[in-house]
């Protein structure tokens, strides 16, 4: 029955509403290799070709002004909700407490090159790597670069940090992680298509007719999630529903164990997207990832701290001006 609304859930994500980032037209101080227009999309090598993303600076940004960036990893079949959805949703949110973000396709993806056949969650964290990098380079960037993921991508991004250190990643926030992949490729099931994960095939068909290939099998079979993970010493947010069918919260509970500075935000009820409570969680997150922004008074000046949300008495369900509910991508 997991597998079953896994799928339902997978394929039913959509992006249908319109937003318009605001976004510094291409300089000279662009990274070698990406290109940017006003419109604020751009392309950078990934692991499989190049990557699709689309960038977005706080409301209030002025020249000269420096700013956290989050870098916002999607989930499995899903991609960077470049015309709306949730992770549109958390960008327009993050712009409001002064934090930049940069969404993208997954190679195999969206927008992207590559097969998503030929996608793996190892080749997905050297995506995740590459984007931060750029994130990092950029000359108006604090120097604090936070990853967010839902599902799969929280897997990628709970990996990447791990691998990244605090050093290089200031935050990171994990919605609904999907840690069960590897339980699923062990038995050999995924989004209810079977396959012998001893002996997989070329690739497996998914119901929809998406498919994964035999190196997401191999790779995932002894993926460690945990043990890269907790490698991470720095802050991170954990959201789950605790009534998600997919992603457990045996394992959410397990991430919190595991990481040595995390705080654990359980959503009675709700599901793998969020959707019951997601006016709650975009303002749970647009909070924790603003406390490395800084806030600018009513004389100019910019202050450090996290006091975006009490500046114009922004509140969790103010921070988040969309009424939209269920568009939430897997």
């Amino acid at each position: 029955m997991r597998n079953v609304l896994f799928a339902i859930v997978l394929f039913a994500a959509s992006c249908a509403c319109a937003a318009n980032p605001v976004v510094q037209p291409a300089s000279a101080t662009e990274a070698a290799g990406s290109r940017v227009d006003p419109e604020g999309t751009f392309t950078l090598p990934g692991s499989k070709g190049r990557l699709s993303a689309l960038l977005k600076l706080p409301d209030d940004m002025r020249p000269g002004d420096r700013c956290p960036i989050a870098v916002l990893c999607h989930g499995f079949g899903a991609d960077k909700c470049a015309q709306g959805g949730m992770f549109c949703d958390f960008a327009v949110a993050l712009a409001r407490v002064g934090v930049a973000s940069v969404r993208f396709d997954f190679n195999g993806h969206g927008e992207s090159e590559g097969a998503l056949r030929d996608m793996t969650v190892l080749n997905e964290i050297e995506d995740a790597k590459r984007v931060v990098e750029w994130a990092a380079s950029r000359p108006w960037c604090n120097g604090k670069v936070s990853l967010l993921g839902h599902s799969q991508g929280g897997v990628v991004a709970a990996m990447a940090a791990g691998e990244l250190g605090a050093e290089k990643i200031a935050r990171v926030v994990l919605l609904a992680p999907a840690c069960v992949l590897k339980d699923d490729v062990r038995r050999g099931c995924t989004f209810g298509s079977r396959y012998d994960p001893k002996n997989p095939p070329e690739f497996v068909r998914l119901p929809g007719g998406k498919e994964i290939g035999r190196a997401f099998i191999q790779t995932s079979y002894d993926l460690p999630i945990f043990e890269t993970a907790r490698k991470f010493t720095g802050p991170v947010a954990l959201i789950h529903g605790t009534g998600d069918p997919i992603a457990r919260t045996e394992h959410v509970l397990r991430l919190d164990r595991e990481y040595a500075d995390s705080e654990l935000h359980l959503m009675a009820g709700d599901d793998h997207g969020l959707s019951r409570t997601f006016r709650e969680v975009c303002g749970i997150v647009a909070e924790f990832l603003s406390r490395d922004a800084p806030c600018r008074q009513k004389n100019g000046r910019l202050s450090s701290g996290k006091a975006h949300l009490k500046k114009e008495g922004l509140t969790f369900s103010s921070i988040y001006p969309l009424a939209r509910r269920g568009q939430f991508s897997v």
